[in-house]
């Protein structure tokens, strides 16, 4: 059995709290700067659900530099499977 109603809207509601309050910080300081320290906290494998905004403000504070991205892989696309939802229209290529 899973918990009641009453259990998931309180958390509901504290996850948006918590969402709105990063997203004020955001707004307010760098959002990059608070994208990268939410993704830290979310490499380092602590639990989203349990991320605070006073984990993301001490990262923020804490004026740790953003990681760079260097190494970005892109899959190939198969582009057939795009051609089966457009029955009967020819591709030509």
């Amino acid at each position: 059995m899973g918990p009641s109603s009453t259990i998931r809207i309180k958390h509901n509601v504290y996850s948006v709290h918590r969402y709105v309050r990063i997203l004020q910080l955001a707004a307010h300081e760098s959002e990059a700067e608070v994208d990268g320290c939410l993704r830290r906290l979310i490499d380092s494998e602590e639990s989203e659900e349990r991320i605070s905004t006073d984990q993301v403000k001490e990262r923020f504070v804490s004026g740790q530099q953003l990681d760079v991205v260097t190494d970005v892989r892109i899959d190939a696309v198969c582009l057939q499977n795009y051609d089966q939802l457009l029955p009967g229209m020819e591709v030509s290529g």
